[in-house]
Parts: structure tokens; C-alpha cells; sequence
């Protein structure tokens, strides 16, 4: 039961967060954004968005549309239990994550919560499995956090300026 509270409430925020981004108006439009159309973006990922009863030794895909710096993609992909990430969460919005020393605190504490794994490239390197080290928790919502700054092989980044907390997120919840 309790699984389920953090899964609602984790839901709930994440309704929330975009209500208020898209009342404020900060959500792109395709005017505003036009540069957006030469930087590279995520076309897929597994498990998707929302996924639950996912295999504890899952293995992550993303699919990009263009060819990517894979360095760049690696260190700014992250893969965390939902609990920490909701902790880490909460204090981005209550001002840590400003720019400067409070902002590199955040992401070193996202660093360090991560799960570890390694990632693996298809000969084109517009798509990826990251393979956790180890099984990942029974029962368990996780969430994928894809930070800006990954680029392409010009060195165009992803563009997630656009986005609360500066990436794209996706969850899923592991099963017994």
C-alpha cells in the first residue's frame, strides 16, 4: 500500500509540474522552438513511460534521430530508485538547483544515487542499452532522468531547456 501512495504521489507531482509549466506558458511551441528542429532528440524508449510489472534485470533502450557523442549520452543518463529520485526532486524545487555551486551539488548527488550500469551502442550510435549492474529492487518504481548536454556527433545537445528540472523523465515500477 504504501508502494502505491509513493507511485500516486509521484504521479500526482508530475501532473502538477506540467499544469503549472503549461499555465505559465513556458511550454515550447513549435514557433517558439524552431531552432529545435536540427538538435537531436529521443524518438523511443523501453520500458516506456508509466510501464509497471518490468523485469527486475531489465536492460534500458533509447533511440535518438540522430547519430550521437556517445560520452555525452553516458554522462548525462541517469537511473534511480523512485524514492531517492523524489528526495533529489524536492530539493531541486525548493532553489538547490540554481545555477551555480548549489546546481553542481545537485547533480553530483544525482550522480551518486544513480544506479550503476554500462551502456552499449548499435554501429550507427543512434541507439542504446544501458544494462544496470545489478537486479534491480522487487516492487519498485524507478525513474530515467536524460539531463541536457547530451549531444550529437557535431556537437549539437539535445534541447531541454524547455523542460521542468532540465530533462526528460520516464518511470516504470519492477515486479516481484
Amino acid at each position: 500500500m504504501r508502494t502505491t501512495s509513493r507511485f500516486i504521489v509521484m504521479l500526482l507531482g508530475a501532473i502538477a509540474l506540467t499544469a503549472f509549466f503549461a499555465c505559465r506558458g513556458d511550454l515550447p511551441t513549435t514557433t517558439e522552438y524552431s531552432d529545435m528542429a536540427d538538435a537531436p532528440s529521443i524518438q523511443s524508449v523501453f520500458p516506456q513511460n508509466g510501464a509497471r510489472n518490468i523485469s527486475r534485470n531489465i536492460s534500458y533502450y533509447i533511440k535518438f534521430d540522430h547519430t550521437m557523442d556517445t560520452a555525452s549520452v553516458s554522462d548525462n543518463f541517469h537511473l534511480v530508485e523512485g524514492g531517492s529520485m523524489q528526495d533529489w526532486l524536492h530539493s531541486y524545487r525548493n532553489g538547490l538547483g540554481e545555477p551555480g555551486a548549489g546546481h553542481q551539488r545537485m547533480i553530483d548527488w544525482l550522480d551518486s544515487i544513480e544506479c550503476a550500469g554500462r551502456m552499449e551502442w548499435n554501429p550507427d550510435c543512434d541507439s542504446c542499452r544501458f544494462d544496470p549492474d545489478s537486479l534491480l529492487m522487487p516492487e519498485t518504481d524507478y525513474v530515467v532522468f536524460f539531463r541536457g548536454g547530451a549531444c550529437d556527433s557535431s556537437g549539437t545537445c539535445v534541447k531541454t531547456d524547455h523542460l521542468p528540472y532540465g530533462g526528460y523523465m520516464y518511470h516504470f515500477r519492477t515486479r516481484q
